[in-house]
């Protein structure tokens, strides 16, 4: 089964490794069929805009735009669009603070 949204990855964007990215889940509502059979869902694609940086480990999941400039904290899950310049950590990643100008 393939991807069902894109990934899209700006310019002068810094991914640190072990960094993960998934534009799909996978649908679990059937237990009349295994989870591997049940269809692939997606909120919409990710989108890193410019100049991101994200830190080593984080998972950015479906439908998510990480703003331009934006720093995102080492093992952060991103579950929701980061406005541009913010600083995001945790589990679920949150904003801490923005960049100065």
């Amino acid at each position: 089964k393939g991807f069902v949204a894109d990934l899209r990855i700006g310019n002068q964007v810094q991914i640190a490794p072990q960094c993960a990215f998934s534009p799909y889940e996978h649908t679990f509502a059937s237990r009349a069929q295994p989870i591997k059979n049940q269809p692939l869902a997606s909120k919409g694609p990710i989108v890193i805009e410019d100049d991101a940086w994200l830190g080593l480990g984080v998972i950015v999941l479906d439908g998510v735009t990480i703003g331009r400039g934006a720093v995102i904290g080492a093992g952060a899950v991103v579950t929701s669009d980061v406005p541009p310049y913010a600083i995001a950590v945790g589990v679920p990643a949150r904003v801490i603070g923005a960049r100065e100008a």
